[in-house]
């Protein structure tokens, strides 16, 4: 995460400019919100004003993961809406601040952190969105296993199906007959080279076995 000298700052207060956090959250659509009480305008895009703090910083120098949380005042339920409508994890939020003139004109735009949502938490009121950077995705374990059935949750986000149809036993025959086979999320082969040799280059010789 980016930091920079408070003097710097301080200097630029001194000549009628203003800084204002902004965050974008790009999720299934993009959202732009910024904690200025007044609606800001910057290479064609709205950011919408909202109340929200950054806290719970943690950084090493070891290229650990850096993480963030963002507290959004959510007294009107908008990200609460957002959040409840789709998977949010995994998905990209940047933070940065804007730099206003005494006209309230964007000078500057500077990002400091680009990260993914790792957590999110719904309070009365509040959203809070824990982040973290990239390195993030080199601590992953693989948890799935490969099958030879469908491992989607079905009508869920993998499965994508929405039709009428209330059950699925998670076979292909089952997805074909929703007409849903192209998202199939199992390895139907798989049974047919449970008991075969497989190898990699030549073929050993067995003429002598």
């Amino acid at each position: 995460m980016k930091t920079f000298d408070p003097n710097i700052v301080l200097e630029l207060a001194k000549e009628g400019f203003s800084f204002f956090l902004y965050t974008e959250l790009s999720f299934s659509s993009t959202y732009r919100y910024q904690n200025s009480d007044i609606d800001i305008y910057y290479d064609s895009n709205l950011y919408t004003p909202i109340d929200f703090t950054i806290g719970g910083i943690e950084t090493s120098g070891d290229l650990g993961v850096d993480s963030i949380e963002i507290e959004f005042n959510d007294v009107e339920g908008v990200l609460k809406a957002i959040v409840l409508n789709e998977d949010i994890r995994g998905k990209s939020i940047e933070v940065g601040f804007f730099c206003l003139n005494a006209s309230a004109v964007v000078i500057e735009l500077q990002s400091m952190f680009l990260g993914i949502v790792n957590d999110w938490e719904l309070k009365e009121g509040t959203c809070k969105i824990e982040i973290q950077n990239e390195l993030v995705l080199w601590r992953k374990e693989t948890l799935r296993q490969q099958s030879s059935s469908c491992q989607w949750v079905f009508k869920g986000t993998e499965c994508t199906y929405s039709g009428n149809e209330t059950w699925c036993d998670q076979s292909y025959e089952r997805c074909e007959a929703l007409g849903n086979e192209d998202n199939y999320g199992g390895f139907r082969w798989l049974p047919s080279i449970m008991d075969v040799d497989i190898w990699w280059g030549r073929v050993p010789d067995r003429s002598s076995e």
